[in-house]
């Protein structure tokens, strides 16, 4: 799994770092680390299921473990996987050159047919008017033009780029 992968390469890296802070929000998860790096991650509020979010060790989190914290992110607690994601998030992000964006890196191109694997609305509107081509997959559709996942076996194929989202590490659709 994907996912798994990146989580054990985020575990050789946190030897000695514990979560400072820690915030389960409406949108978004955050964490901060014992050395000031920060990581953020999508929050489902709709896929919580029966769980309605629980934690079996909220309250508990500041001070934890960064590689503790990792091992979250293959959770089935979607709450729990954002917490682990968030903090992945904060162990990688050393990785990043500030003030480039994702636009620049990936060097899209005008003549490019993309796919988007995960609605990730800040973003759409730029990409519509930088391709020729803007295909959205989503699990579930809440605005006009996006196809469902299931869908991406037909349209890929035809992806010159293809854009994963972060929550598909959440929910374990990256795989």
């Amino acid at each position: 799994m994907i996912t798994q992968k990146i989580a054990e390469l985020a575990q050789k890296k946190a030897a000695g770092l514990t979560l400072a802070d820690v915030c389960i929000g409406v949108g978004y998860t955050g964490v901060k680390l014992s050395n000031g790096a920060g990581g953020t991650c999508f929050t489902f509020r709709n896929e919580l299921g029966l769980h309605s979010g629980v934690m079996k060790n909220a309250g508990q989190l500041q001070g934890m473990k960064a590689a503790s914290a990792v091992e979250m992110a293959m959770s089935v607690n979607l709450a729990e996987a954002s917490v682990g994601v968030a903090t992945i998030n904060a162990i990688l992000n050393e990785e990043f050159t500030e003030g480039k964006n994702a636009f620049e890196i990936l060097q899209i191109k005008e003549t490019d047919t993309v796919g988007m694997i995960g609605y990730f609305q800040p973003v759409v509107k730029r990409l519509k008017e930088k391709v020729r081509k803007l295909y959205i997959f989503e699990r579930n559709i809440t605005a006009e033009g996006l196809l469902p996942d299931w869908a991406e076996n037909i349209y890929l194929p035809e992806c010159d780029v293809v854009i994963i989202t972060g929550v598909t590490f959440i929910n374990k659709t990256i795989d």
